[in-house]
Formats: structure tokens, C-alpha cells, sequence
């Protein structure tokens, strides 16, 4: 296979990945996937004009208003636009067909339209109020920017050359196509998801959750696809906004909303602020935005009309003969106007903010509503493709675009999917076992190397547990103690069991430690080592945990392990044994040893050559954390058969997904001291080389961020070891991007290939290239990977609950050049050796390992109101980046240095 780092984003390059051959191991097996075939009729594909900056003016802010007047000033001007009509996504981007358009009526690269009718016929005005005034002329400018043809797609998914600029724009097109249809329809349509209230359910505090279709265009290797899936969208309820505030203060008579509190109205503003509402009494008046709960009341607003002081209630009764309650709050709506809370509805079909965050139960039920088994997925796939997408609408037939929903081919089955084999895993005492469909279990093996507990602690923070003199707690450590025994741990008896509060945390957890080395002493024990402390702690308890990592992880250097009080049972107890057996997992990792590893024989890549595995992910702030800065985390393994790994960890801008090159440089050249010390200090092996073979899996990019990645973060990888003096013909590189936010799910279509317990395919399908030799015909009609860079689906973890998914890998260096069949088998036994689960889970192990590292910020940061959304840093539109970053580069501590060679973070 030959490396994609020049190819992925050249341009009209006709060079081709060698490797087009496909997988080749495994047993093949019959699925299908969410992907319905997009014929192109050539006949009727008659080329676009795309443009851009759509401007409006007045201002509309609505995009599915916006959509509807583009309509509306289409049927309006037959001059300018003929009857097949334009596809307009509500924002910047309009296409037409230029040759039903009168090119004498407007310069050949703009058109301009003062429209001065009222528009007011854009749909029931209960419904849909006019985005405009009626007396207010409507200017419309439409830029061309390019021209598009569908055929443009062609020489990409013919594997002529990588996808240019021209086949990007009519993916665009295709995607503004495909939801014209149903915003036409009145169904509310954000990005490239379309939303139906049909079946809505209810989340309590004003919102609702929404049954919603996710629709893109997928280019495969020769066919054209549309990837649908569900998706939900979280609403704001629309009615009454009077309604609407009990609902969310969960009261039911309108005297709640009298005398708000300051603070009640803060939160209420930050809950709603900037929804669209509407006002009874001006049925014709367009949407406003909600700015803010004023505290005074139409009877306590007075304000200067037709020269006298007149109260807001006066003036309702006056000009509208409306009887405001008095007492309610107004409405701020903006430039000085108010209105009474009574008469403000919510516009329907408005998408929750995303900077409100929903709470656990909200999210439960979200959860739960969209969690759907793979048959009823596919059952409302089909069902909504029928009723609510509309792929026999005039926008897309017009187009010569003919979508297959009906019949064998709807959706298209995969016969050439495989099963690929489960690795052989190593225990203790040459124990060996292979798992079956995704799981095994620790019945009678010991780890492949236990680690040494000698001296540690059970401190109880937990208040439910401090009745009783501690009994459950010593019950609860001479379990630990038996169960980490049996799985090969050098354990000694508990040295302290204790019951703290949690006023002065830190300070009583030292105070703790301290008796517990002087309790091991008098039993003989000679260290003054604390190996582990177990905090048992009450539900709900992340400000107390957070407190507990950052006195052991980053002040003392002393593994902890935190455990919820509510999920021990009574000790004796089967669900209390595997409740401790899941805590020895974790706890043997993070303490030094290894649960089990991946037999040689089972990947033969891991004994060619000294090998380092690493794995790459950056994480972000939720929507509501202002300029808290992103962290990029990298794990790389150290042993021979890739199964620990060290960790690091950094900070770098808000919302920087691509990891700076010096950073990741400096990581690098750290991993690869680390490599050697554990080879000399831990294995003995002191004429210990670099490793030779570099596999690296990177998280959480786009294929739109794949060159910049292979630019920087692969050149900086590469700049690390030029730093050790490595020269390149000494390693080779393969770097692999996984994907997890993607759309496609697989559905069984044979015995073989169904689990038979949750409806899922089995662990261990892989989807990827099928096709034949070059030599011969290499297209494949059912292939739905990418057609210019290697890549493949892997579903690797056993079904739980709903339909899986699975992860998508795309090879974008492959210096080593392994074949496919090396890269499934890699990362499916990758799968395996997640240490702290008996389970395989959806991606390789160091992916797994660098999304918990950079999940642990708040721990790093000593600092607690730097996470406080109104700190003065957060948003300020004044300060660089490199100033949003400075503070929180001050309050940053990094792991104790005790704790840096051990996987801490497990």
C-alpha cells in the first residue's frame, strides 16, 4: 500500500494507492448499511451556478424563512428565474440552473432583486410569521462563485484522481438538494439534519426531544451514496412562554413568576436568551429575540405617551383592549421595547442552545428515545425516508439525481463484508484463551504480571457509610485483599481503614497516609511508600474526586482509586466480587503490572520489528466553557508486545484540534526516553535501539483536517526523532486517522453475521475496499469506502444496547507499508487490550487510553475559578490567544514525577 500523504488532498493527482486489493482474512459474511444508491442521469444533469454571500437586507436571521422568501422571490420573478427553481440552504449558498435564466436581466456574475411586495403569503401566520415588515422593500444579492456539474464527481469516484475543488462544490450542491425537499415541507432542517416532531417526547423544564434524519452524500468506489441516519434533536417547546417558564420552574400557577429573585432571572435569561418569540396581539409583526426578563411589570413600567406618563398596562388596554396581568414580568425584546410575558409565544421547531447543558435525567430519556435496536433503525430509516426526506422531489429529480428506496438494493447489501479472527490473549502462568464475540472472562487466571500493594488505604467519604464502625469498610478491604490475591497481585492486608470528612480533604488524606505507613511498620512492612489509596465516595461527587486526583496524582505521587459507595453490595456478595474484580483491573494497571497481552502468533506485526504504538487525541471545551483551552494528550507503549504505555499531556488554544508541532515534538522525543528506560530499568535489556516500526493512531480529526495533520503532526513525529539523532532509514512510520463521529451503522443480513442477542453484526466485521486485482475490473457497486485513500470500517466491540457503530480507519502515511489485512488485524487486536475491560472496545487501546488523559483537565488546573463561565478571561473578544492561554498555563501542574512511567490514568 503506498502512502496517501501526497495524495489525500492533491488535487487532480492520478497517482493511486498500490493497495486496492482489499482485505483477504476472515470469514465472509452478508450485512447491509445505511447507505441508499444515488444514480446519476447524465440526460437530466444539467450543470449550476453556485453562489455565495447571500446577503439580505433587511437582516433575516431564520434560515428556513430565509429558504422559503428564496422561493418565494423565485416564483415572483420569472424574468430572472424560470420554473425549475433554485436550491438555497439558508445561509450563504444558492445554486440555479443557468440556462433557464434570462442572462440580459443582470450582470453575468451577480443578481441583485429589490423585492417591494409583501411577502406575506410565506405560510400560516400561526405558524410561520413573515421574516420581513410588509412596507419594508426586500434587497436580495447573490454573488456567483462557481459552476458546478454533476458529472464533476466522476473522475473521484472512478479513482482517476483525488476529489477536487469542483466535485467539493457539487457534494455541497447535493447536500442543499437533498433538504430542500423537506424545509419546502415545513420540517425544521439544521445543517445537514432534518427534524420531524412526530413522535416527540418530553424532557421536563420546557423541552422536548425531536426524531431527526442525518443525510450526506458519500462518494464510494464506483457508486454515489447517501448515508441516512437517525439522529434527535432537543427543542424548545413552543405555546405560551408563560407556560413555557412553569414548565421549567416546574410549578404550575402563574404566582410563581411574581417577584422573581435576581438570581432566578439570570438563570432564566441564560436558558433562553435569543429564541425567537412571537406576540399575540401582532399576529403579522415578525419573530424577535427574547433578550432578557425585566424585573419590572406592566403595571410598574411607566414610560411618556402622547405627552403624559402612562403605565404598560394602560397602554395594552388603550391601543389593543388587552387586560395584561400586572404582575408578570415583561419581556425585553431589544432597542427599548417590551412585552407583557402573557402575550409572548415561542416559535416552534427551535433547536436547543448549545451552551445549555441538560441535566443527567434529561439526558437519559434523550438516551433512551434514540437508542433503537439495528432492526427498528433501519424500520424508521426506511419510514422516514419515505414520509419525511422526500428524495422525489422536483429539486432533486430535476437534477437527474434518481435516489434507490425501494426494492433489494434499498438499502444496498454488502455481501462482501468479513469476520475478522479474535487474537489469542496471555495470562499468568502461560495461560492462553481466545475470546468469542467479544468477550472472555478472568475465571481461574492470573495477570501476566501482578503488581506490588503493600502498603494502602480505604478512606470513606462517602456519609451513608459511617454508621456501623467502619464494618462494611474493612469487609469491603479484606475483599480487595482476596480478589487482588487470586489474580497474581503481591497484596498485603489493608493498612488503615478510616472515615474522613471532606472540610479539610487533603490535609486529612497526608494525615492519613502518614498513620498508614507507621500501621505497616508494626506489621513488619519496611517502606515509606503509600502504594494506593481507595476513596469510597457518595454518588454525584465530582468536586470531591477532583480534589482526590489532584492530591495523589499531581501533589504526592500517589495512585488513587475512587470507588461509589452505592455500587458495593455486602461484601461475600457475587455482584460485590465482580464489582472488586472490575477495581483489580483497573488498579494492577495503574500500579505498574499487566493484565494480559496479545499472543505473538496472533499478530505477527508486533515481532518483525521493535515496535512503538502511539496514540494521539485532543479535547475540547462544551460550548459553554468560554476560552478554556483545548488538551492534547499522547500515549505511546514501552514494552515489546504493546500493552503499557505512558502517558503526557498539554495545553494549547481553545478549540485547536491539530496538536502544535513543538509540543508534539517534545512528546515525542519523551516517549522515546521512556522506551528506552523501561527496556533498561524493567526488562533488563540494556542494548536496547529505538523501535523501527512507529504505528500511530490519531483521534478525533475530519477528513477535512487530514493534510494539515499529515503536515504537521506527522512531520513533527518525525522531528522527534531527528532530535534522538535517529535517522529516517532507521523507522518507518504508519499513521492512521479513526474516526467515531460518523454516520454509517451496519445491519446483519444473515444468521452468520447476527450476534443473536442484540441484532448487531458481530465483533470483528470489517467493511473495506472488496474489490478485485487492478488487472481486472476493480470497481465494486456495493463499496462504500472512500475511493482515493485506503481506509475501512471496523466494528470491533460486542453490542450492548441499540445499534453499534463502528469505527472508521483511514491510512493516511504508510511509510511501513503494511497491507490491509496487517491494519485490521493490528487494530482489532488493539480492541483487545484495553486493560481495564474483559470486553473488546470500539477503537485501539492507546486511542482509548489518550481520550482519558485529555478528559482530565480539571485536574491539572489548581486553579477552580478559571472554570467559572464568568471569569473575566473567558470570551473576551480583546485578548489574543496566546493571552486566553497564559493563565490557565500558570494554574496548569503536571502529573507528579513518581507517577509519569505508570499508567496513572486508568
Amino acid at each position: 500500500m503506498q502512502a496517501v500523504r501526497q495524495d489525500v488532498a492533491s488535487t487532480g493527482s492520478k497517482a493511486l494507492p498500490k493497495d486496492i486489493d482489499g482485505g483477504k482474512a476472515g470469514d465472509k459474511v452478508l450485512i447491509t448499511t445505511n447507505n441508499w444508491k444515488a444514480k446519476l442521469d447524465l440526460t437530466r444533469a444539467r450543470p449550476w451556478f453556485q453562489y455565495d454571500g447571500t446577503v439580505f437586507e433587511p437582516a433575516a436571521e431564520r434560515r428556513d424563512l430565509r429558504a422559503r422568501a428564496i422561493a418565494h422571490i423565485q416564483e415572483r420573478n420569472p424574468e430572472i428565474f424560470s420554473q425549475a427553481r433554485g436550491s438555497y440552504d439558508g445561509s450563504a449558498n444558492f445554486c440555479e440552473q443557468p440556462h433557464v435564466l434570462s442572462v440580459a436581466s443582470r450582470p453575468s456574475n451577480l443578481i441583485e432583486i429589490l423585492l417591494q411586495d409583501s411577502i406575506m403569503d410565506l405560510g400560516p401566520v400561526r405558524r410561520y410569521p413573515n421574516v420581513f415588515e410588509s412596507k419594508t422593500p426586500i434587497n436580495v444579492t447573490l454573488t456567483k462563485v462557481a459552476h458546478i456539474q454533476l458529472r464533476d464527481l466522476g473522475p473521484f469516484v472512478m479513482r482517476k484522481q483525488n476529489i477536487s475543488a469542483q466535485g467539493l462544490n457539487t457534494l455541497t450542491l447535493m447536500s442543499i438538494l437533498l433538504k430542500m425537499g423537506p424545509m419546502m415541507n415545513q420540517h425544521v432542517a439544521n445543517n445537514r439534519c432534518v427534524y420531524n416532531r412526530g413522535d416527540a417526547r418530553n424532557l421536563g423544564r420546557g423541552l422536548e426531544v425531536w426524531r431527526g434524519f442525518y443525510q450526506s452524500p458519500r462518494p464510494g468506489w464506483g457508486a454515489l451514496w447517501i448515508n441516512v441516519d437517525l439522529t434527535a434533536g432537543v427543542m424548545y417547546k413552543a405555546g405560551a412562554l408563560a407556560g413555557f417558564l412553569l414548565d421549567y420552574l416546574n410549578e404550575h400557577n402563574l404566582n410563581a413568576l411574581y417577584n422573581l429573585t435576581p438570581e432566578r432571572r439570570r438563570e432564566i435569561n441564560r436558558y433562553i436568551k435569543g429564541i425567537d418569540i412571537t406576540a399575540k396581539h401582532l399576529p403579522h409583526q415578525r419573530p424577535q429575540q427574547f433578550k432578557r426578563l425585566d424585573e419590572k411589570t406592566p403595571s410598574t413600567f411607566v414610560f411618556e405617551h402622547g405627552g403624559a406618563d402612562i403605565s404598560v398596562a394602560e397602554y395594552y388596554q388603550q391601543k389593543y383592549r388587552q387586560t395584561v396581568n400586572p404582575n408578570l414580568p415583561l419581556v425585553d425584546i431589544g432597542r427599548k421595547r417590551m412585552w407583557p410575558l402573557e402575550l409572548c409565544e415561542i416559535r416552534p421547531g427551535q433547536l436547543l442552545k448549545k451552551t445549555v447543558k441538560l441535566s443527567p435525567e434529561q439526558v437519559n430519556t434523550v438516551l433512551g428515545f434514540a437508542t433503537q435496536r439495528p432492526e427498528k433503525r433501519l424500520e424508521l430509516l426506511i419510514k422516514g425516508i419515505n414520509t419525511v426526506l422526500n428524495y422525489g422531489s422536483d429539486y432533486i429529480v430535476n437534477s437527474g439525481i434518481d435516489v434507490i428506496t425501494q426494492g433489494e438494493e434499498a438499502p444496498a447489501p454488502n455481501p462482501n463484508a468479513r469476520i475478522l479472527r479474535a487474537p489469542h490473549l496471555h495470562y499468568g502462568n502461560n495461560q492462553k484463551m481466545q475470546p468469542v464475540d467479544g468477550k472472555w472472562n478472568m475465571l481461574k487466571k492470573r495477570y501476566s504480571s501482578g503488581a506490588r500493594m503493600h502498603i494502602w488505604l480505604v478512606l470513606v467519604l462517602d456519609p451513608r457509610w459511617y454508621n456501623n464502625n467502619a464494618a462494611r469498610a474493612l469487609a469491603f478491604a479484606g475483599e480487595m485483599l482476596e480478589v487482588c490475591g487470586a489474580v497474581g497481585m503481591d497484596v498485603r492486608p489493608c493498612s488503615l481503614v478510616e472515615l474522613i470528612k471532606t472540610d479539610n480533604l487533603q490535609q486529612d488524606m497526608g494525615a492519613a497516609c502518614g498513620r498508614a505507613i507507621r500501621n505497616a511498620r508494626a506489621k513488619n512492612i519496611q517502606s515509606n511508600k503509600i502504594d494506593l489509596i481507595i476513596c469510597i465516595l457518595p454518588a454525584n461527587s465530582q468536586p470531591i474526586k477532583t480534589e482526590i486526583k489532584r492530591f495523589g496524582d499531581i501533589l504526592q505521587g500517589i495512585a488513587t482509586q475512587v470507588v461509589i459507595g452505592s455500587k458495593l453490595k455486602d461484601a461475600g456478595s457475587n455482584p460485590s466480587n465482580q464489582y472488586c474484580n472490575n477495581l483489580a483491573l483497573k488498579i494492577n494497571a495503574k500500579l505498574g503490572g499487566t493484565n494480559w497481552m496479545s499472543a505473538h502468533d496472533a499478530v505477527p506485526f508486533f515481532v518483525r520489528r521493535a515496535t512503538m504504538i502511539i496514540g494521539i487525541d485532543t479535547s475540547h471545551g462544551d460550548p459553554s466553557s468560554g476560552s478554556q483551552p483545548s488538551v492534547a494528550a499522547f500515549v505511546s507503549s514501552v514494552d515489546h508486545p504493546c500493552s503499557v504505555y505512558v502517558g503526557q499531556c498539554g495545553l494549547q488554544s481553545s478549540r485547536q484540534e491539530v496538536v502544535d508541532p513543538q509540543v508534539l515534538t517534545g512528546m515525542v522525543v519523551n516517549a522515546l526516553n521512556k522506551y528506552k528506560a523501561y527496556h533498561v530499568n524493567v526488562l533488563k535489556n540494556q542494548g536496547v535501539g529505538p523501535p523501527q516500526q512507529i504505528l500511530v493512531y490519531r483521534d478525533g480529526v475530519a477528513e477535512s483536517q487530514f493534510q494539515e495533520v499529515i503536515d504537521v503532526e506527522y512531520q513533527a513525529i518525525k522531528a522527534g526523532f531527528a532530535k534522538c539523532n535517529i535517522r529516517d532509514d532507521h523507522y518507518r512510520v504508519t499513521f492512521i486517522a479513526v474516526g467515531k463521529k460518523h454516520h454509517l451503522r451496519m445491519f446483519p443480513k444473515s444468521k452468520e453475521s447476527n450476534d443473536g442477542k442484540t441484532g448487531n453484526c458481530r465483533s470483528g466485521t470489517v467493511v473495506d475496499t472488496q474489490a478485485s486485482p487492478i488487472s481486472t475490473h476493480y470497481l465494486n457497486s456495493h463499496c462504500v469506502v472512500n475511493p482515493w485513500w485506503n481506509d475501512f470500517y471496523l466494528l470491533s466491540h460486542a453490542g450492548l444496547l441499540g445499534t453499534s457503530r463502528p469505527a472508521h480507519y483511514s491510512v493516511l502515511v504508510n511509510d511501513i507499508a503494511m497491507s490491509l489485512d496487517d491494519l485490521q488485524a493490528v487494530s482489532f487486536a488493539l480492541c483487545h487490550l484495553f486493560t481495564r475491560s474483559t470486553r473488546t472496545v470500539s477503537i485501539p487501546a492507546p486511542i482509548y487510553h489518550a481520550d482519558l488523559i485529555a478528559a482530565r483537565l480539571r485536574y491539572h488546573i489548581l486553579n477552580d475559578e478559571l472554570f467559572n463561565p464568568d471569569h473575566t478571561h473567558n470570551g473576551n473578544p480583546t485578548l489574543t490567544s496566546e493571552q486566553l492561554l497564559l493563565p490557565w498555563q500558570q494554574a496548569w501542574k503536571p502529573i507528579h514525577a513518581t507517577l509519569q512511567e505508570r499508567m496513572y490514568w486508568m
